[in-house]
């Protein structure tokens, strides 16, 4: 068995079973090939590490994978006193490892454990300091736990957070905002001594733990050799459930959908679990009473819109901040009526070019391709949510901006509210919905499969390290995926419409 790290230990207060198979590094089929954005996110995470260490100068990185052979180095910087910071250390107590991210040596000879987080913090004026919450430290309170049980003394637990206020040229020192956590860290420590013997004993034995359902089953890598995948229509498809509706259906024995009584949830109160429930129950779709009604509400012409986003922790333009969603690629669809051909329904995009911040042009070529009448279809509330904040940057453009807003007709939202499809499992993304209500359509064979892939080839174009010829490869592939993304509202929009028509 492997040692029980961080990520181990606080998987097993999930799923114990899961933890075992970690521990042991069963893969059970698990695609191990990372995709484009999880790689650019890994890329990140070291590059966020790299620039924390810029404000220790003089510190030692002990190297390695292998925990014992870097906690033997570790133990020898700290015996000779060689080191007053240290990066990536490892401490074995047992059958716990850790590797904190820095640790400094203090006056009193005791030790702060810093943790780098890649996440952005940001004060929010009077309000209450946005991470302050405990369970955003258990990094930091696993590796206070390892190191105190390994005899060294502690002098503080501290985390680096990403600052929003950071922008280019600003140098290492002004990327990051450090909260000191010892308070929250040590309460963390206190809860995870209560099952850190049980979690041991469970890890450590021979035999595989039972499996349990949680709540993250549905991304488990582990879930197709899982019993729970044999239970039919699991509780934990039910859409953005909430803890404690989940475990008061675990306690109350219904595993299944459909193991779930008349009466259970009621309409309009339990919206969304009452919809699923009657969708699975009656092996139909449940359509809400105010689904015609609403629909309705669609004035023609109709504009369906969708935004491409950029976001990265380094900014990218000197205007922007860390993990700021820069709009840089939109596609519209225009179709003047219900009736309206095929061929007549036409398109026209926007996508930003190499090296510049083009957000105001952007912005400016929307207001001149959506004219000032109809509705303005979306699938989400980021279109919206996109159109406020530039209305606040650009004051020139604020009230066309602003007139968009009471236009925008969200499609998702309104399924959500009024319509479910038993073979939606549970999941109402366009790639979800779409093949079920729009069977003769398909994203397989785009370059581009969805909008974190667009994010990542939206950074690389950004950062004009391209030749010409791949930037327009890029563009290319951008927006056949957009310009998807808008034609499958046109086909949901048209699909519902016949769903409407055919209600008695």
């Amino acid at each position: 068995m492997a040692y029980i790290t961080r990520k181990i230990f606080l998987e097993a207060r999930n799923c114990m079973r899961k933890a075992w198979l970690m521990a042991r590094d069963l893969k059970n089929g698990v695609q191990e090939e990372l995709s484009e954005h999880q790689e650019f996110l890994i890329g990140s995470g070291g590059r966020i590490k790299e620039l924390a260490a810029g404000n220790f100068p003089g510190g030692v990185l002990v190297e390695g994978t292998n925990a014992a052979a870097a906690a033997e180095t570790t133990r020898e910087l700290i015996k000779n006193g060689a080191a007053e910071v240290i990066f990536d250390a490892s401490f074995i107590n047992g059958h716990m490892a850790a590797r904190p991210d820095i640790i400094r040596r203090r006056e009193n000879g005791g030790w702060e454990i810093i943790d780098v987080k890649n996440s952005p913090y940001s004060r929010g004026g009077a309000r209450k300091p946005r991470g302050r919450s405990g369970k955003y430290f258990t990094e930091a309170a696993f590796n206070l736990m390892v190191m105190r049980e390994c005899g060294i003394k502690i002098s503080g637990v501290s985390a680096m957070y990403v600052s929003r206020r950071y922008r280019l040229g600003m140098g290492a020192s002004g990327m990051f905002t450090t909260l000191e956590c010892s308070a929250e860290a040590e309460k963390l420590v206190k809860s995870f001594e209560k099952y850190r013997e049980s979690i041991r004993e469970a890890l450590s034995s021979s035999e595989i733990p039972k499996a349990s359902m949680t709540t993250i089953c549905k991304n488990c890598d582990y879930y197709k050799s899982c019993p729970v995948s044999e239970i039919k229509d699991p509780v934990f498809l039910f859409n953005s459930i909430n803890q404690k509706t989940f475990a008061r259906m675990i306690d109350d024995g219904y595993l299944s959908i459909s193991d779930i009584p008349d009466g259970y949830f009621k309409y309009p109160a339990d919206g969304l679990y009452y919809m699923m429930r009657e969708s699975v129950k009656t092996g139909k779709p449940f359509i809400g009473p105010g689904f015609r009604k609403n629909l309705r509400s669609v004035k023609w012409p109709v504009y369906y819109l969708d935004f491409e986003s950029l976001a990265s922790v380094l900014p990218v333009y000197e205007t922007s901040s860390p993990y700021e969603h820069l709009p840089v690629q939109y596609s519209i669809h225009l179709k003047d009526s219900p009736s309206t051909a095929p061929e007549n329904i036409r398109h026209c995009e926007y996508i930003a070019g190499p090296g510049r911040d083009s957000r105001r042009e952007l912005f400016e070529t929307l207001l001149e391709n959506i004219g000032s009448s109809g509705s303005i279809i979306v699938y989400s509330d980021f279109e919206k949510l996109c159109i406020k904040r530039a209305a606040e940057r650009y004051p020139s453009l604020r009230d066309r901006l602003n007139a968009m807003l009471p236009r925008i007709f969200d499609l998702c939202g309104f399924m959500r509210e009024n319509y479910y499809h038993p073979d939606f499992n549970g999941a109402y993304s366009i790639k979800k919905t779409l093949p079920v209500l729009v069977p003769s359509m398909s994203y397989s064979g785009l370059a581009v499969q969805n909008g974190a892939d667009a994010i990542v080839k939206h950074y690389n174009l950004a950062a004009g390290n391209l030749t010409p010829a791949e930037c327009e490869r890029l563009k290319k592939e951008l927006s056949d995926y957009c310009a998807l993304d808008t034609m499958a509202m046109v086909k949901l929009h048209e699909s519902l419409l016949e769903i409407a028509g055919n209600l008695s």
